[in-house]
């Protein structure tokens, strides 16, 4: 959710933190597939120590220029 944009259709931020929770508390494995309604997210994590990798897709939803 954004404030003054509303629901998004993913977050990327939020499904490696929900991933990150449940290997925390042994619940998930370290390849994980997050569905959102904007796509698959693919969040990968060993654990503690290791880097968090999150793969998805992107889509340019604006284009334009700016004078500065």
């Amino acid at each position: 959710f954004e404030r003054g944009g509303g629901e998004t259709p993913g977050c990327g931020t939020g499904a490696a933190a929900a991933v990150a929770v449940g290997r925390c508390w042994k619940a998930l494995a370290e390849n994980v597939l997050v569905n959102l309604p904007g796509g698959t997210l693919s969040v990968n994590w060993a654990g503690a120590g290791s880097p968090l990798w999150l793969q998805g897709p992107a889509t340019r939803v604006y284009e334009g220029q700016i004078e500065l």
